[in-house]
């Protein structure tokens, strides 16, 4: 019987024609801790400065001047670099700092890595590409960032003045807890409720399931605004916009209560 070949099959395969000196790197050794929706046609090997390694189809091969044992480890009985060192690797590879911030913070969501874990280890790296936003990345991240779009959220609200705010917050009501991916606190003391909607925010069991939970939110006299993925990315500066009305309108409510 044939068929594809499993990740761990590819890897060994990899690893017998590169030599003892060679570990799974970057998307491949990720794959082999479960990390999903991010992947790589060719099996990702890291080998030292110096060392050489016939070509073969189907096997990406990268050097490095730095590959200490402690960026090393074993996954199935597979050498491989640690999550934290194949996740840098991995978004130092990506084609812009926007597709590097989202492999980071998807890595750590899926449980692949720590924040802590990240920066540790591009502490020890030298020359890594984008390490600036990958080490902004697992910041957020630490922070509560379960994904780039909550990230660039946070930013465009700094931009229209509200910089008070929480992310992945959870809300106590009377139909039970519910989660936001932001909460931000305004000048008259209420909240605003921001939920970035994806695709699978079209399902029709998901939309009455976000319908139940904003109008238990809206109950409790809090605001909710919903804003698209796809908006998000290509008008900012209309959603930045929209932000400054909302503060402006709170900042006239909270003047108001003040006179009275």
């Amino acid at each position: 019987m044939t068929g594809a070949l499993s990740v761990e099959q590819m890897g060994h395969a990899a690893l017998l024609h590169a030599g003892e000196r060679a570990a799974l790197d970057a998307l491949t050794a990720l794959e082999l801790r479960g990390f999903t929706r991010w992947s790589t046609a060719d099996v990702e090997i890291l080998v030292p400065h110096g060392v050489v390694v016939s070509p073969l189809p189907g096997v990406r091969v990268h050097h490095t001047r730095h590959l200490d044992t402690i960026d090393l480890t074993t996954v199935g009985g597979l050498a491989c670099v640690t999550t934290a060192r194949a996740t840098i690797d991995a978004a130092s590879r990506q084609r812009g700092r926007r597709r590097a911030a989202g492999l980071v913070l998807a890595a750590v969501q899926q449980g692949i890595v720590t924040p802590e874990g990240v920066v540790d280890c591009l502490a020890r790296l030298t020359k890594v590409r984008f390490v600036d936003t990958i080490r902004e990345a697992a910041e957020h991240a630490a922070d509560g960032a379960d994904a780039l779009t909550e990230v660039t959220v946070g930013a465009l609200l700094r931009r229209a003045g509200l910089t008070s705010f929480r992310r992945q917050h959870v809300l106590q009501t009377p139909e039970g807890v519910r989660r936001y991916d932001l909460a931000v606190d305004l000048p008259d003391g209420s909240l605003l409720l921001i939920e970035v909607d994806g695709p699978t925010h079209d399902d029709p069991a998901r939309r009455a399931a976000d319908l139940a939970k904003d109008a238990a939110a809206v109950a409790l006299g809090h605001q909710v605004l919903h804003v698209p993925a796809q908006v998000l990315v290509c008008d900012e500066v209309r959603i930045v916009s929209q932000f400054a009305r909302i503060r402006t309108a709170a900042e006239a409510r909270f003047g108001s209560g003040k006179s009275q």
